[in-house]
């Protein structure tokens, strides 16, 4: 089954961080991008010795997760989640551990495994690599954000964050 990222999730160019999506099971999901040296981004972080910044590296795995947890709201069986229950955001970091640089052009394999739901929070584990070399580790949670709050939330920072 072919699946278009823009497909599954809101994010698109210049701001849409997965490529290709490689392979998609209910827990898992592997996926691609090239951080391509003509994007912006290159010309002032570290412009005389470029690296990727570390919160794209990040953002690339949370919409990875983003389009694992639509991609089960589609395909659920179940009444307790649907798609039209909301929208997947970041609610927390748990853990980041950056590894090794991305340089420009350089492509990064994501894993992401769904290791829980508690309520509206989705807890994920991830793993990013390039060519062998672990790049960043991730702990981190989404919510699911009702659409109609969406609007509020954005204009007032007031969504549920993850419980403690």
């Amino acid at each position: 089954m072919m699946i278009r990222p823009q497909d599954w999730i809101p994010h698109r160019a210049p701001f849409l961080f997965v490529d290709e999506v490689v392979s998609i099971e209910s827990q898992t999901i592997t996926a691609r991008t090239k951080f391509d040296a003509s994007m912006d981004i290159y010309r002032g972080h570290y412009p005389h010795n470029p690296v990727t910044p570390g919160v794209l590296l990040c953002e690339a795995m949370f919409q990875t997760a983003g389009i694992l947890v639509a991609f089960n709201l589609k395909h659920s069986q179940s009444k307790d989640v649907s798609e039209s229950q909301g929208i997947p955001v970041l609610s927390r970091i748990e853990v980041a551990k950056f590894h090794a640089p991305i340089l420009p052009d350089e492509t990064v394999e994501m894993r992401i495994t769904w290791e829980q739901t508690i309520g509206h929070f989705f807890y994920f584990e991830g793993r990013m690599t390039c060519q062998g070399r672990r790049i960043l580790n991730m702990r981190f949670i989404l919510a699911l954000l009702a659409k109609d709050d969406v609007e509020d939330a954005l204009t007032k920072s007031q969504y549920a964050m993850a419980p403690s």
